[in-house]
């Protein structure tokens, strides 16, 4: 059920997710952040894409006015972000684009503790944004010549020695595989994954690069 709400609410563009669908429609779908962090999807339909797609950047900041307020099903909450809530782009929408600011807010992240992974405080299937240091990996398996296939596991550590086990596939894989190559052996490497998706691996949760719109 969608509601039109006036709403005068500033956020910064963290990603654009590509297409998805709304009613069998097509619609662009992007993850916005507020000035405290706090995370939504944004609709809008193909049909309103050219009024608004110069507006908006990749990572920039803007301000909107009037928008729809949306359920978001059980099920599309699991894939991307667990809020009741998404915003869609009407025909009365207002957007005003601003350069960068200096903001209170996490710059988009919302980092998972390494012991909510560990204690399974999360199902599987859900988004999580991790950051640690890389303590080990494998060597990069899949079948040669099928980038899809390609996947590197990797084991990280936060600041209190805890551990937790990480997958990166396709383009991620190959982009780490060929970085790590460039690395003196004694270098700590920091790794951070945003729109991580929660796996099983080896019975422990463990955090897995998503095909769409994981940041590596």
């Amino acid at each position: 059920m969608a509601t039109t709400t006036k709403i005068i609410k500033s956020f910064d563009l963290i990603q654009k997710l590509g297409y998805g669908f709304d009613n069998g429609k097509p619609t662009l779908e992007l993850i916005v952040a507020d000035e405290m962090g706090n995370k939504i999807v944004i609709n809008i339909r193909n049909s309103l894409k050219p009024k608004f797609d110069k507006l908006i950047k990749e990572w920039g900041h803007f301000c909107i006015l009037y928008a729809a307020v949306i359920d978001s099903p059980v099920q599309y909450r699991t894939k991307h972000l667990q809020h009741e809530y998404k915003l869609m782009f009407i025909k009365k929408t207002i957007v005003v684009a601003f350069p960068a600011i200096e903001w209170t807010g996490t710059n988009g992240f919302t980092f998972t503790p390494f012991d909510v992974l560990i204690n399974r405080e999360l199902v599987v299937g859900v988004t999580a944004d991790v950051i640690g240091r890389l303590s080990d990996f494998s060597p990069v398996f899949g079948v040669s010549g099928e980038l899809k296939s390609k996947y590197i596991n990797l084991q990280l550590t936060d600041l209190d020695g805890l551990q937790v086990d990480a997958t990166l596939w396709s383009k991620f894989c190959m982009d780490f595989d060929n970085h790590i190559k460039l690395v003196a052996d004694d270098a700590s490497v920091i790794l951070l994954i945003q729109f991580g998706v929660t796996k099983m691996h080896n019975s422990k949760l463990a955090v897995s690069s998503d095909w769409t719109y994981t940041n590596v």
